[in-house]
């Protein structure tokens, strides 16, 4: 089987889509996948320049990669601080330029699978006739948008969401038979989880080895629930309770947004360390006491539509997971593996906090259970769902 891979993403990125992309390639080729990644030619940011996507995600394959001609000025955003709609112009220049780029490329060719979780992009493929599956993380809340997307899923070959929040709806919205939707949620690469002692650990990080350790890791979006995360500090008396906060891309200013908030409200013991190369997250994740999850159950795209990495890894990280009671989460945790806090409470995300903290036979308890359950979830498990489900659908 071969299958063309196409993301119009910067790859690599500080955001969690590029190791989900990645992952997914390298899974594909694992299980003997003929696959070609096919990705816009552009600007890198400053901190990931020369450096490649095997070294970056820890990738054990070298992932076959095209990279297709596009319009670039979405960097400059960030650089010269540009006015908003220069930066709408910039960003939607780059997307109409690669979606050319793909057509050219595909006019003509062969009739190869094509997989994508960008929506324009299947709809290109399915208006070639090429065999398209589109991997759907979210759902398009316009009317019109909405009109567009029904035109065009009739014709895919198949549809795979990461949860079956997503699933419901690609069926009842859309009228999308059930046998052409596959739920694979996102998953794992267990080899790099050999968890070292976690005060070798800190050791490594120069962190504290008598305190007890809350850590985060991922973007810092309102949504994901980072703004009650560090509130919930603000209560916490105990001097040896501090909070680690890894990730943040800098051109999307949300660092230093968080930065603000947390020095304005004069939030304690806070530690914002920023953006991290995704090895670096084990060692984060290894010196953690507790893991906190605090998704928003404000946002859809939060509450509804998600299937974290940092889930996965929290789990396999062999920690204590606080989680927020969102639906998304609570597809694959239940109350043996993760504490749950009221979403949105940070009152309530502190009295979690501080009870797992008193609590250490059962924080052991569910951090094992969790453990024990993220062996379902491995790349190579997902993609072996996901090829089966492509055999079927032709």
């Amino acid at each position: 089987m071969k299958i063309v891979y196409i993301a119009n993403n910067r790859i690599p990125t500080e955001k969690a889509h590029g190791l989900q992309i990645t992952k997914t390639c390298e899974a594909f080729l694992n299980r003997g996948i003929d696959l070609l990644l096919w990705i816009p030619r552009r600007k890198q940011s400053e901190n990931l320049k020369g450096v490649n996507i095997e070294t970056y995600y820890g990738l054990n394959h070298k992932i076959p990669t095209y990279h297709l001609w596009t319009l670039d000025f979405l960097m400059l955003r960030s650089k010269y601080a540009l006015p908003e709609i220069l930066g709408i112009i910039a960003y939607w220049l780059q997307c109409w330029t690669f979606y050319f780029s793909i057509f050219i490329k595909l006019l003509g060719g062969p009739r190869i699978r094509l997989y994508s979780r960008d929506f324009p992009i299947i709809a290109l493929g399915v208006l070639l006739k090429y065999p398209c599956y589109y991997e759907a993380h979210q759902v398009p809340s316009r009317i019109v948008m909405k009109k567009f997307y029904s035109a065009i899923l009739g014709r895919v070959n198949g549809i795979i969401t990461i949860n079956n929040q997503l699933k419901e709806i690609y069926h009842q919205e859309f009228e999308i038979p059930l046998d052409k939707i596959l739920i694979a949620p996102d998953g794992v690469d267990l080899s790099r989880f050999h968890l070292e002692d976690k005060i070798k650990a800190r050791k490594k990080l120069r962190l504290n080895p008598n305190s007890k350790i809350l850590v985060y890791t991922g973007n810092l979006y309102r949504w994901k629930g980072v703004y009650t995360l560090v509130s919930a500090m603000k209560n916490i008396d105990d001097s040896k309770i501090e909070m680690i906060v890894v990730g943040g891309d800098r051109h999307d200013g949300d660092l230093e947004k968080l930065k603000s908030f947390v020095k304005k409200r004069k939030i304690p013991r806070v530690n914002l360390v920023g953006h991290v190369f995704h090895s670096k997250i084990v060692d984060y994740l290894a010196a953690a006491d507790v893991l906190i999850l605090p998704n928003s159950g404000l946002n859809p795209m939060s509450r509804d539509y998600t299937s974290p990495l940092k889930l996965f890894e929290y789990m396999a990280a062999k920690r204590p997971i606080i989680a927020s009671n969102v639906p998304a989460l609570l597809e694959v945790l239940d109350e043996t593996m993760a504490l749950f806090f009221n979403a949105d409470d940070e009152e309530d995300l502190t009295c979690k906090i501080q009870y797992i903290i008193r609590n250490k036979k059962e924080a052991k308890k569910i951090a094992d259970a969790a453990h024990r359950e993220v062996k379902k979830y491995t790349w190579d498990k997902r993609t072996e769902k996901i090829i089966r489900f492509m055999k079927s659908s032709i």
